[in-house]
Parts: C-alpha cells; sequence; structure tokens
C-alpha cells in the first residue's frame, strides 16, 4: 500500500474506533499496576507471615510437627517428628574417650515427650575447632527417660586435648511395643577435652 492509500485507509476511521483504543490502553495500564500493587501486598504479607514465625520460634511457642515417612510406591511407613522449636535442649559433659550426653524435654507433658519411655541419639556429628567432622555416629543405646531427662552415653570417641561441638540431628524415642520414633532437629553442644 502506498502512502495515499494509507491516508485513505485511515480517513476512513471512524472516531468511535480511536476511543476504544484508547480506552483499551488505559485499562491496560490500570492492569499493569494493579498487578503491581498485588505484588506488594503479596510481599508484604509474606513479610508479616516470616516475622510472626520468628517471634514464635524466639518466645518457644512454636513446636514441632508430625511428618509421615513413605516407601517408593507410596505407602506409609512410619513417622517422623521434626522439633522446630527450643523443645528439647542437651549437653554435654566429655571425657577423652567417652561422654554423657543429657537430653532434657522442655514440657514433657506434651505429645510425643509423654508417649516416650527410652531414648537414643540417631545421628551425631563431633566437630573439632576448625568445623572439621571428627567423628560421626550412626545410634547409640535407648535410655529410660525420667521425668523429661535422660543421659545417654557415647563410648570409644577417643578425642585429643581441644574444643569440640557435638552436633545431633536425630533423636530415637521408644516405648514398649511401639515402634521408634524419629526426632529430627539440629542441636549442638560445645565442650572442651583437657
Amino acid at each position: 500500500m502506498n502512502g495515499h492509500g494509507m491516508l485513505d485507509a485511515m480517513g476512513n476511521i471512524n472516531l468511535e474506533y480511536v476511543q476504544d483504543s484508547e480506552r483499551v490502553q488505559t485499562i491496560k495500564r490500570r492492569t499493569r499496576f494493579g498487578n503491581l500493587s498485588r505484588v506488594a501486598v503479596a510481599a508484604i504479607g509474606l513479610c508479616a507471615c516470616l516475622t510472626g514465625v520468628s517471634v514464635l520460634a524466639a518466645t518457644g511457642t512454636l513446636k514441632g510437627i508430625f511428618k509421615d515417612v513413605f516407601r517408593w510406591d507410596g505407602a506409609v511407613v512410619g513417622t517422623v517428628y521434626e522439633s522446630v522449636g527450643n523443645e528439647i535442649t542437651a549437653n554435654v559433659v566429655a571425657g577423652s574417650d567417652s561422654m554423657d550426653v543429657s537430653i532434657v524435654f522442655t514440657d514433657p507433658t506434651v505429645v510425643p515427650f509423654s508417649e516416650m519411655d527410652k531414648l537414643g541419639i540417631g545421628k551425631y556429628v563431633i566437630r573439632n575447632s576448625d568445623g572439621d567432622t571428627v567423628k560421626s555416629g550412626d545410634s547409640t543405646e535407648l535410655t529410660d527417660i525420667y521425668d523429661g531427662i535422660t543421659i545417654i552415653s557415647i563410648s570409644g570417641i577417643e578425642l585429643e586435648k581441644g574444643d569440640y561441638c557435638l552436633v545431633i540431628t536425630e533423636l530415637v524415642g521408644g516405648k514398649k511395643a511401639d515402634q521408634n520414633l524419629s526426632i529430627t532437629g539440629n542441636w549442638e553442644c560445645d565442650f572442651s577435652i583437657k
């Protein structure tokens, strides 16, 4: 189409079509800014949720959750308790070849802690002051729980003099005739060998 044909085509455009086009462009602009405001509201909501979770964790009112363990075919084969708050504390008294780990439940009357008779360490790592792993272990013997407190012995560690950190990532709780319950979390205990 040459220049004269283009002028003829534009001259035949009705004013209504031009006004409709302007309205469509205005709506598109509003929608674009409307989406931006929706994103801003969502970001503010997310920040508020994260702040609330942080406050709950700091006050100790945030509790762990139960999760199902699935087999490859989708069947539920067990349960894991993920401890997310300060429901459990751990302390270490160590010697050169063994250590006693004291595990204390903050509130032993709540589930799952009220349902356990015995407790053991499922997985642990001992790190030196440089952060290097010196020893790791998979499980200890289950020991009796008295008033929410148990002392678990780990023997055969054979550590040299220095500063160390025991990192427990899994505890195992048991009750007679029940399947053991794995409790996951992250408990760190600093100790020294002199």
